[in-house]
C-alpha cells in the first residue's frame, strides 16, 4: 500500500487509520491525539538519593550496577542509570578498563640445557 510506504507504518495501521476516520469524520479524527505513555524524566527522592550514596559510601569500589543489586538486596528498585546519575553527580568516576596484552608468555634458562625438562615434557604429551 503505497500511503504506509509514505508514512513509514505498517500497512495495518493505514487500515486502523482508515477505520477511525470513517467512525471519528475528517475533523476529530484529524484532531485526536492517542495516547503514548512515556517513560518521562524520574524523579527521585532524597530518601532514594541517601540509599544510593550510603550504599556507596560503605563500599566505595562499588560501580552502579553493584549499587544497583545491592539497593535491590535491601527491597529498593532504583535504575542502574538513575544511580549513575546520582553518583556522577556525587564525583564518581569511570575507571578505565586495562587493555590486556596478548605477549605470549616467555621462559628463559638461566644456564643452557636449563628448561631441556620442560621441552622433553612437552614432547611426550602431543
Amino acid at each position: 500500500m503505497e500511503a504506509a510506504k509514505v508514512d513509514g507504518v505498517q500497512y495495518a495501521t493505514v487500515y486502523d487509520w482508515q477505520r477511525q476516520l470513517e467512525v471519528l469524520n475528517e475533523e476529530p479524527f484529524l484532531e485526536h491525539q492517542p495516547y503514548r505513555p512515556g517513560r518521562g524524566e524520574k524523579q527521585i527522592t532524597p530518601e532514594q538519593e541517601s540509599a544510593i550514596l550510603h550504599v556507596w559510601s560503605d563500599n566505595p569500589a562499588f560501580g552502579p550496577g553493584q549499587v544497583h543489586s545491592q539497593l535491590r538486596r535491601q527491597g529498593t528498585t532504583i535504575s542502574i542509570r538513575t544511580i549513575r546519575k546520582v553518583m556522577e553527580a556525587n564525583r564518581y568516576t569511570v575507571k578505565q578498563k586495562q587493555e590486556k596484552t596478548s605477549a605470549s608468555q616467555r621462559f628463559e634458562a638461566r644456564r643452557p640445557l636449563d628448561l631441556a625438562q620442560m621441552d622433553i615434557l612437552e614432547g611426550e604429551h602431543q
